[in-house]
């Protein structure tokens, strides 16, 4: 087996509501288990950006499944490496809402990755969505 790492952003069609991103999580969790993927899912306003960590092939299939879906456009791949070990082992995936992080975590957050309305701003840089990724590990996990 190869194991990956897949970063991509993609926006959303329309406004997600918290319910509806809930279930966003709760599928995508669902799915990965049953495919041995691991990951994380950050959304804020109409922006989402996701990591998958997995089997070249299976990673490869799931993310053209996903950039399929009608509910969201724009996809962009910003890394696809080989690694050694997941980052994400242990989270079939994770879902944050930066919208729902604790008011100072949140203003953190906002002002190094977030546009004027609020939408995450990826500059389409490895370096850049990992640092984002790890900021958001480390307010949601203190």
């Amino acid at each position: 087996m190869e194991l990956v790492r897949l970063v991509y952003s993609s926006e959303s069609t329309s406004l997600v509501d918290w319910p509806l991103l809930k279930d966003i999580f709760a599928t995508a969790e669902e799915n990965n288990a049953s495919k041995d993927v691991s990951g994380i899912l950050l959304n804020s306003g109409m922006v989402f950006l996701q990591v998958l960590e997995g089997d070249k092939a299976v990673v490869r299939d799931l993310y053209n499944e996903i950039s399929q879906d009608p509910r969201h456009h724009d996809c962009q791949i910003h890394a696809l490496e080989r690694i050694d070990d997941r980052s994400f082992g242990s989270w079939k995936m994770r879902g944050f809402n930066i919208d729902k992080l604790d008011p100072e975590d949140q203003e953190s957050i906002k002002a190094r990755f977030c546009d004027d309305t609020g939408n995450l701003f990826i500059d389409r840089s490895k370096d850049s969505t990992l640092a984002l990724i790890e900021a958001v590990e480390k307010v949601k996990l203190h």
